[in-house]
Protein backbone atom coordinates (compact mmCIF):
# COMPACT_ATOMS: atom_id res chain seq x y z
CA UNK A 1 0.00 0.00 0.00
CA UNK A 2 1.34 3.46 -0.69
CA UNK A 3 1.55 5.77 1.68
CA UNK A 4 1.09 9.39 2.19
CA UNK A 5 2.19 11.90 4.63
CA UNK A 6 -0.66 14.97 5.63
CA UNK A 7 -0.06 17.53 7.78
CA UNK A 8 -1.10 21.17 7.94
CA UNK A 9 -3.32 20.42 6.13
CA UNK A 10 -6.32 23.12 7.16
CA UNK A 11 -3.70 26.04 6.86
CA UNK A 12 -2.42 25.13 3.67
CA UNK A 13 -5.58 24.23 1.89
CA UNK A 14 -6.02 27.65 0.52
CA UNK A 15 -2.36 27.81 -0.03
CA UNK A 16 -2.59 28.08 -4.44
CA UNK A 17 -0.21 25.07 -5.01
CA UNK A 18 -2.41 22.70 -2.61
CA UNK A 19 -5.64 24.16 -3.84
CA UNK A 20 -4.75 22.85 -7.26
CA UNK A 21 -3.43 19.42 -6.44
CA UNK A 22 -6.83 18.44 -3.97
CA UNK A 23 -8.88 19.72 -7.35
CA UNK A 24 -7.85 17.10 -9.54
CA UNK A 25 -9.46 13.95 -8.74
CA UNK A 26 -7.73 11.86 -11.39
CA UNK A 27 -4.14 12.70 -9.19
CA UNK A 28 -2.88 9.45 -8.57
CA UNK A 29 -1.98 10.46 -5.02
CA UNK A 30 -5.38 12.58 -4.18
CA UNK A 31 -6.19 12.06 -0.63
CA UNK A 32 -9.85 10.39 -1.58
CA UNK A 33 -7.42 7.14 -3.16
CA UNK A 34 -8.59 4.35 -1.54
CA UNK A 35 -5.37 2.39 -1.74
CA UNK A 36 -3.61 4.66 -0.54
CA UNK A 37 -2.77 5.03 3.64
CA UNK A 38 -3.19 8.88 4.43
CA UNK A 39 -0.99 9.25 7.77
CA UNK A 40 -1.62 12.10 9.82
CA UNK A 41 -0.93 13.35 13.81
CA UNK A 42 -3.91 15.06 15.05
CA UNK A 43 -5.65 14.98 11.53
CA UNK A 44 -9.04 15.96 13.42
CA UNK A 45 -8.28 19.60 11.56
CA UNK A 46 -7.01 18.68 8.46
CA UNK A 47 -9.67 15.88 8.05
CA UNK A 48 -12.14 18.73 8.70
CA UNK A 49 -11.22 21.35 6.09
CA UNK A 50 -11.27 18.71 3.12
CA UNK A 51 -14.54 17.68 4.44
CA UNK A 52 -16.15 20.59 4.77
CA UNK A 53 -13.96 22.34 1.40
CA UNK A 54 -13.51 19.75 -1.11
CA UNK A 55 -16.46 16.99 0.22
CA UNK A 56 -13.01 14.35 0.25
CA UNK A 57 -13.84 11.93 2.72
CA UNK A 58 -10.50 10.37 4.19
CA UNK A 59 -10.07 6.60 4.08
CA UNK A 60 -8.26 4.54 5.26
CA UNK A 61 -6.13 6.83 7.69
CA UNK A 62 -3.52 6.38 10.34
CA UNK A 63 -3.61 8.96 13.22
CA UNK A 64 -0.51 8.15 15.33
CA UNK A 65 -1.61 10.26 17.96
CA UNK A 66 -3.86 7.20 18.96
CA UNK A 67 -0.63 5.34 18.57
CA UNK A 68 1.14 7.69 20.86
CA UNK A 69 -1.76 6.62 23.56
CA UNK A 70 -1.32 2.96 23.01
CA UNK A 71 2.26 3.12 23.23
CA UNK A 72 2.11 4.10 26.79
CA UNK A 73 0.54 1.12 27.40
CA UNK A 74 3.02 -1.38 25.42
CA UNK A 75 5.88 0.63 26.84
CA UNK A 76 4.38 0.19 30.77
CA UNK A 77 4.18 3.94 30.96
CA UNK A 78 0.27 3.90 32.05
CA UNK A 79 0.73 3.21 35.69
CA UNK A 80 -0.91 5.89 38.31
CA UNK A 81 1.76 8.14 38.60
CA UNK A 82 2.03 8.48 35.14
CA UNK A 83 -1.32 8.96 34.00
CA UNK A 84 -1.48 11.52 37.35
CA UNK A 85 1.90 13.18 35.73
CA UNK A 86 -0.09 13.56 32.10
CA UNK A 87 -3.01 15.10 34.02
CA UNK A 88 -1.06 18.00 35.75
CA UNK A 89 -0.75 19.54 32.59
CA UNK A 90 -4.10 19.84 32.42
CA UNK A 91 -5.27 20.38 35.61
CA UNK A 92 -4.60 21.30 39.46
CA UNK A 93 -3.51 18.58 41.75
CA UNK A 94 -6.93 19.52 43.67
CA UNK A 95 -9.03 18.75 40.37
CA UNK A 96 -7.44 15.36 39.54
CA UNK A 97 -7.80 14.51 43.57
CA UNK A 98 -11.01 15.38 44.00
CA UNK A 99 -12.21 13.96 40.71
CA UNK A 100 -10.50 10.78 40.69
CA UNK A 101 -12.93 8.29 39.64
CA UNK A 102 -13.78 10.72 36.82
CA UNK A 103 -10.21 11.17 35.63
CA UNK A 104 -9.65 7.45 35.22
CA UNK A 105 -9.98 7.19 31.79
CA UNK A 106 -9.37 10.75 30.68
CA UNK A 107 -6.22 10.94 28.28
CA UNK A 108 -4.24 13.74 27.40
CA UNK A 109 -3.10 14.06 24.21
CA UNK A 110 0.81 15.07 23.35
CA UNK A 111 1.32 18.01 20.86
CA UNK A 112 3.85 16.85 18.07
CA UNK A 113 6.82 17.93 19.59
CA UNK A 114 6.37 16.67 22.78
CA UNK A 115 5.42 13.23 20.70
CA UNK A 116 9.20 13.57 19.08
CA UNK A 117 10.93 14.36 21.92
CA UNK A 118 9.08 11.70 24.75
CA UNK A 119 9.96 8.64 22.26
CA UNK A 120 13.44 9.82 21.50
CA UNK A 121 13.23 10.09 18.07
CA UNK A 122 16.48 11.10 16.35
CA UNK A 123 16.00 10.56 13.05
CA UNK A 124 14.92 14.15 12.59
CA UNK A 125 15.25 18.10 14.02
CA UNK A 126 13.40 18.80 16.66
CA UNK A 127 9.88 20.52 15.53
CA UNK A 128 10.01 24.33 14.59
CA UNK A 129 7.94 26.91 16.32
CA UNK A 130 6.28 29.92 14.46
CA UNK A 131 3.91 32.52 15.42
CA UNK A 132 0.34 30.89 14.82
CA UNK A 133 -1.03 33.81 14.84
CA UNK A 134 -0.39 34.78 11.56
CA UNK A 135 -1.46 31.41 10.21
CA UNK A 136 -3.25 32.62 7.61
CA UNK A 137 -1.86 35.14 6.12
CA UNK A 138 -1.51 35.02 2.47
CA UNK A 139 0.52 34.63 0.95
CA UNK A 140 2.58 32.06 2.95
CA UNK A 141 5.92 32.87 3.73
CA UNK A 142 8.71 30.10 2.77
CA UNK A 143 9.37 30.07 6.97
CA UNK A 144 5.78 28.37 7.12
CA UNK A 145 5.98 26.34 4.02
CA UNK A 146 9.50 25.15 6.02
CA UNK A 147 7.16 24.78 9.13
CA UNK A 148 4.40 22.81 7.29
CA UNK A 149 7.19 20.58 5.38
CA UNK A 150 8.94 19.62 8.42
CA UNK A 151 5.54 18.63 10.47
CA UNK A 152 5.42 15.93 7.40
CA UNK A 153 9.43 14.77 7.93
CA UNK A 154 8.69 14.45 11.35
CA UNK A 155 5.53 12.44 11.20
CA UNK A 156 7.29 10.13 8.62
CA UNK A 157 9.99 9.91 11.65
CA UNK A 158 7.62 8.94 14.15
CA UNK A 159 4.98 6.53 11.81
CA UNK A 160 9.12 4.51 11.31
CA UNK A 161 9.74 4.58 14.46
CA UNK A 162 6.00 3.22 15.61
CA UNK A 163 6.42 0.55 13.18
CA UNK A 164 10.14 -0.90 14.72
CA UNK A 165 9.09 -0.75 18.19
CA UNK A 166 5.46 -2.87 17.28
CA UNK A 167 3.47 0.15 18.05
CA UNK A 168 1.35 -0.13 15.16
CA UNK A 169 -2.03 -2.65 15.12
CA UNK A 170 -4.58 -3.32 12.83
CA UNK A 171 -7.65 -1.95 14.69
CA UNK A 172 -5.72 1.52 14.85
CA UNK A 173 -7.44 1.94 11.50
CA UNK A 174 -11.11 2.00 12.40
CA UNK A 175 -9.95 3.93 15.30
CA UNK A 176 -8.30 6.63 13.51
CA UNK A 177 -11.28 7.20 11.11
CA UNK A 178 -13.43 7.83 14.36
CA UNK A 179 -10.94 9.87 15.32
CA UNK A 180 -10.19 12.18 12.55
CA UNK A 181 -13.56 12.54 11.19
CA UNK A 182 -14.96 13.51 14.39
CA UNK A 183 -16.29 17.45 12.98
CA UNK A 184 -17.86 15.85 10.04
CA UNK A 185 -21.60 16.89 11.51
CA UNK A 186 -19.51 20.85 11.35
CA UNK A 187 -16.17 22.86 11.32
CA UNK A 188 -15.37 23.25 14.89
CA UNK A 189 -16.50 26.51 16.06
CA UNK A 190 -14.13 29.37 17.78
CA UNK A 191 -14.70 29.35 21.29
CA UNK A 192 -15.95 26.03 21.54
CA UNK A 193 -14.03 24.05 24.44
CA UNK A 194 -16.20 21.29 24.25
CA UNK A 195 -14.49 20.88 20.36
CA UNK A 196 -11.19 22.34 21.08
CA UNK A 197 -9.30 20.99 24.04
CA UNK A 198 -5.99 18.37 24.90
CA UNK A 199 -8.02 15.42 26.18
CA UNK A 200 -8.57 12.36 24.19
CA UNK A 201 -12.45 11.89 23.02
CA UNK A 202 -14.73 9.14 24.58
CA UNK A 203 -14.76 5.98 22.82
CA UNK A 204 -12.21 6.71 20.10
CA UNK A 205 -10.29 3.66 21.00
CA UNK A 206 -12.07 1.90 23.33
CA UNK A 207 -15.42 1.95 21.14
CA UNK A 208 -18.48 0.62 22.70
CA UNK A 209 -21.35 -1.02 20.35
CA UNK A 210 -24.81 -0.08 21.29
CA UNK A 211 -28.12 0.14 20.33
CA UNK A 212 -28.94 2.62 22.94
CA UNK A 213 -27.13 5.84 23.17
CA UNK A 214 -27.28 9.16 25.07
CA UNK A 215 -26.72 12.51 23.44
CA UNK A 216 -23.52 14.45 25.40
CA UNK A 217 -24.66 18.03 25.99
CA UNK A 218 -21.44 19.13 25.39
CA UNK A 219 -19.64 17.89 22.48
CA UNK A 220 -22.82 16.54 21.44
CA UNK A 221 -21.61 12.82 20.37
CA UNK A 222 -23.90 10.21 20.89
CA UNK A 223 -21.82 7.70 23.52
CA UNK A 224 -22.70 4.84 25.35
CA UNK A 225 -24.10 4.96 29.12
CA UNK A 226 -20.58 4.04 30.32
CA UNK A 227 -19.64 7.36 29.23
CA UNK A 228 -21.30 9.19 31.36
CA UNK A 229 -21.01 9.07 35.26
CA UNK A 230 -23.77 7.59 37.19
CA UNK A 231 -26.25 10.13 39.24
CA UNK A 232 -27.16 9.11 42.69
CA UNK A 233 -30.96 9.68 43.44
CA UNK A 234 -32.52 9.01 46.97
CA UNK A 235 -35.75 7.79 46.45
CA UNK A 236 -38.91 9.10 48.65
CA UNK A 237 -40.06 6.94 51.51
CA UNK A 238 -41.54 7.18 54.85
CA UNK A 239 -39.97 8.35 57.77
CA UNK A 240 -40.11 4.90 58.96
CA UNK A 241 -38.21 2.96 56.34
CA UNK A 242 -34.78 2.49 55.50
CA UNK A 243 -33.21 4.79 52.84
CA UNK A 244 -33.14 3.13 49.50
CA UNK A 245 -30.40 3.98 46.56
CA UNK A 246 -30.39 2.99 43.03
CA UNK A 247 -27.38 1.26 41.88
CA UNK A 248 -25.77 2.66 39.28
CA UNK A 249 -26.45 -0.37 36.96
CA UNK A 250 -30.79 0.24 37.67
CA UNK A 251 -29.93 4.32 36.55
CA UNK A 252 -31.94 4.74 33.45
CA UNK A 253 -30.29 7.27 30.98
CA UNK A 254 -32.83 10.63 32.00
CA UNK A 255 -31.22 10.32 35.34
CA UNK A 256 -27.58 10.69 34.63
CA UNK A 257 -25.60 14.05 33.74
CA UNK A 258 -25.53 15.23 30.88
CA UNK A 259 -22.22 15.63 30.06
CA UNK A 260 -19.69 12.40 29.49
CA UNK A 261 -16.68 12.09 31.74
CA UNK A 262 -14.58 14.29 28.65
CA UNK A 263 -16.90 17.18 28.61
CA UNK A 264 -17.47 17.50 32.63
CA UNK A 265 -13.58 17.92 32.91
CA UNK A 266 -13.32 20.28 29.73
CA UNK A 267 -14.58 23.57 32.00
CA UNK A 268 -12.05 22.33 34.74
CA UNK A 269 -9.03 22.56 32.14
CA UNK A 270 -10.69 25.52 30.34
CA UNK A 271 -10.50 27.70 34.19
CA UNK A 272 -6.68 26.12 34.74
CA UNK A 273 -5.78 27.06 31.75
CA UNK A 274 -6.80 30.93 32.07
CA UNK A 275 -5.35 30.76 34.98
CA UNK A 276 -1.82 29.41 34.28
CA UNK A 277 -2.04 31.98 31.31
CA UNK A 278 -2.84 35.04 34.00
CA UNK A 279 0.28 33.92 36.07
CA UNK A 280 2.19 33.55 33.01
CA UNK A 281 1.27 37.15 31.67
CA UNK A 282 2.13 38.11 35.45
CA UNK A 283 5.32 36.75 35.65
CA UNK A 284 5.83 38.43 32.11
CA UNK A 285 4.73 41.64 33.28
CA UNK A 286 6.90 41.49 36.74
CA UNK A 287 10.50 40.67 34.65
CA UNK A 288 9.65 43.22 32.03
CA UNK A 289 8.95 46.00 34.96
CA UNK A 290 12.17 44.68 36.65
CA UNK A 291 13.39 44.98 33.32
CA UNK A 292 12.62 48.51 32.66
CA UNK A 293 13.68 49.36 36.56
CA UNK A 294 17.24 47.95 35.91
CA UNK A 295 17.24 50.01 32.73
CA UNK A 296 16.34 53.23 34.12
CA UNK A 297 19.16 52.47 37.16
CA UNK A 298 21.95 51.79 34.73
CA UNK A 299 20.83 54.87 32.85
CA UNK A 300 20.97 57.00 35.87
CA UNK A 301 24.33 55.55 36.69
CA UNK A 302 25.69 56.29 33.28
CA UNK A 303 24.65 59.73 34.41
CA UNK A 304 26.03 60.01 37.29
CA UNK A 305 29.16 59.06 36.26
CA UNK A 306 29.67 61.15 33.16
CA UNK A 307 28.48 64.39 35.41
CA UNK A 308 31.31 62.95 37.68
CA UNK A 309 33.65 62.93 34.89
CA UNK A 310 32.65 66.81 33.68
Amino acid sequence: MVVLFLSSVSVLLPHKILRISFSISSLSLSPSNPSILKIFYDGRMDFSALYHTYHIDLEPVLDLQLVDIRSRFARGDHGVASHERRLLRCFSYKQIRKNKDRFKNIHVLQSLGGCLEEHGCKSTSPKKHVDHETWLTRPLSSEYLEYAAHDVEIIHALYTHFIEAGYIQHPFLSQSKRYISIWNDAPPEQGNIYRSHPLLPLEIIDFIPTNTTITCQGCSRNLSSSSFPPQIQTQPRPRNQTRFINPPSTLTPSTRPSECFVCLAVPQWHQTSQIRKEQREREKAKKEKEKEKKKGEEKRKNEEEARRRY
